[in-house]
């Protein structure tokens, strides 16, 4: 402001002098008596007197514009000024609303507290309200899923649901439960919903929730190998039905009852882990048609949860063991390592036992996932004499694997899609699993064609040695939407043996498995989560 100024008092001066210069210069002429153009001065020094007087002219004008050009600028910051004090003034203003409606507030909220610690007090409804909401945290969660299953040789074309609750309650620091309440219809229950709690425990942490231990009581999936734990069929995995080693021949249980012990460490850099679980149970029965076989004949179907598991005083132990080698910083994807043991005593007395080992890796739109299995189970012997079936004659050993890979499309490049097709080819997935089981024999009263939920009913897996090659085609609708489509090619071996029981007869007719019919399957389903 003050340069300002001192400009404009320049210019004004300068402005005056100049001003001033050809009148005295004419007052000269006059009192001297002269007229100007007789001062005796050559013209070359006139012309040069009026070049220098131009220029002095065009100087003043060019100042002149310049002071009034400052001044405008002054005029506008003076009044930016004005705003910006108004501004501040108002800012202040409205502090000091705020400031005294929070003191008001917080008046209010005294007075409350002291209503409620006076009107309820220390044993009152408000104290258990926020003793319970500050220990407990119950949450809710589920799928939905629905869809049609078709089989070619099973000759139908059948809708399914599965309706999924999955409770969580939290305690305290050191306990929570879970649960898993499902509710399923298809033609494989008769018509009717069928209502069973797949899991439900209690989850203990007896060091806390940081430390590296954990126990589970109850019903619980059976952590054998990755897959009944981490891949559930509605939601996780890419595929509609299960692989031939978890499906109607199961070769272990999906879920026990009992207790299991977990934890992890660290090994290496973040995320080079290892975990464990070991767990006991009721032991594993295997399904026996009542009304079609004999009472000592024991199928090769896997029961589910039932209370038979209880009542035959079986027992059973298991561990896994998971290994994680890649580090997270390496960018290399997850990879993981797995084997797990399950061995016990079924029907009372009789031995069982079963591995399988593992891998699973995923790395950008790129997945993968492999398994071995293997199961032997003693067979007894029924009043007369007679072993039980399948196997026949002592003993019932199984072999399974499945290898499955799978991409998302949006690894794939495709510059020309343009801006309506990209994103929908972007949410795809495609998958192909192969699966296979070997056994000795099949009692084919136990067989099936009638579909449930993960299972599409074509019998051709019931075969002593059963091959599946499926096809997956996933749209990601959202992360929690997902549309399924699978394709499977039934495509069974010849050998092993099938026993037939007619009529209740206690012998078996036996045949021998010759050539096989091939069969292919279709299946759709859609899943919400929620």
């Amino acid at each position: 402001m003050r340069r300002i100024g001192h400009l404009v008092i320049i210019g004004v001066a300068v402005s005056i002098a100049l001003a001033t210069i050809p009148l005295r210069s004419a007052r000269a002429d006059e009192s001297s008596g002269s007229k100007p153009d007789s001062s005796g001065d050559p013209p070359s020094a006139k012309a040069k007197k009026g070049s220098e007087y131009r220029r002095l002219l065009d100087e003043l004008d060019a100042e002149r514009k310049r002071v009034d050009e400052l001044e405008r600028e002054v005029k506008m910051i003076e009044g930016s000024n004005a705003k910006l004090e108004q501004t501040t003034s108002n800012l202040q203003t409205s502090n000091q609303q705020l400031a005294t409606q929070l003191s008001q507030t917080q008046n209010q909220m005294g007075g409350f507290q002291k209503i409620v610690a006076t009107q309820l007090g220390p044993q009152g409804f408000g104290d258990r309200i926020n003793s319970f909401l500050g220990s407990h945290t119950f949450t809710l969660a589920g799928t939905v899923s629905t869809g049609y299953y078709y089989s070619r040789q099973g000759n139908h074309n059948s809708p399914t649901l599965d309706f999924e609750l999955y409770p969580l309650l939290r305690f305290n620091d050191w306990l929570q439960f879970y649960g898993n309440l499902t509710v399923g219809l298809s033609p494989g229950f008769g018509g009717e919903a069928a209502v069973f709690a797949g899991v439900a425990n209690l989850q203990i942490f007896p060091f806390g929730q940081e430390a590296p231990f954990e126990l589970v009581a109850g019903i619980f999936d059976k952590p054998f190998n990755d897959y009944w734990e981490d891949q559930p069929i509605n939601f996780v995995s890419p595929f509609v039905t299960t692989p031939l080693p978890y499906g109607p021949e199961a070769f272990v249980p999906p879920s026990s009852v009992g207790l299991q012990a977990r934890g992890g460490y660290q090994w290496g850099q973040p995320g080079q882990d290892w975990d464990y679980t070991t767990w006991i149970d009721s032991g594993p029965t295997f399904e026996s048609a009542v009304g079609t076989l004999p009472a000592p004949v024991i199928g090769e179907g896997v029961n589910p949860l039932t209370g038979v598991n209880l009542s035959t005083k079986g027992i059973a132990v298991g561990g896994r063991l998971r290994f994680y080698p890649l580090p997270v910083d390496w960018d290399w994807g997850r990879a993981e390592l797995y084997a797990s043991t399950y061995d016990g005593k079924w029907m009372d007395g009789l031995w069982y036992e079963s591995w399988g080992v593992g891998a699973s890796y995923r790395v950008g739109p790129f997945r993968t996932r492999a398994e071995w299995l293997q199961s032997y189970r003693q067979m007894g012997s029924g009043p007369t004499g007679m072993p039980d079936y399948p196997g026949c004659c002592g003993h019932d050993n199984r072999q399974g694997w499945f290898a499955q890979v799978g991409y998302f499309l949006y690894g794939i490049p495709h510059p020309y899609l343009g801006d309506w097709l990209e994103p929908r080819f972007n949410k795809l997935e495609f998958s192909v699993r192969y699966s296979g089981v070997n056994q000795r024999a099949i009692v084919t009263n136990d067989i099936t064609t009638s579909p449930v939920f993960g299972f599409s009913g074509s019998p051709s897996v019931f075969y002593p040695h059963a091959r599946e090659v499926a096809f997956g085609l996933d749209y990601w609708i959202s992360p929690k939407i997902v549309w399924k489509n699978e394709f499977d090619l039934e495509l069974p071996r010849t050998g092993g043996t099938f026993y037939t029981f007619a009529n209740g007869a206690g012998t078996p007719t036996a045949s021998a498995v010759g050539s096989t019919t091939n069969d292919f399957s279709l299946e759709t389903q859609l899943t919400v989560q929620f």
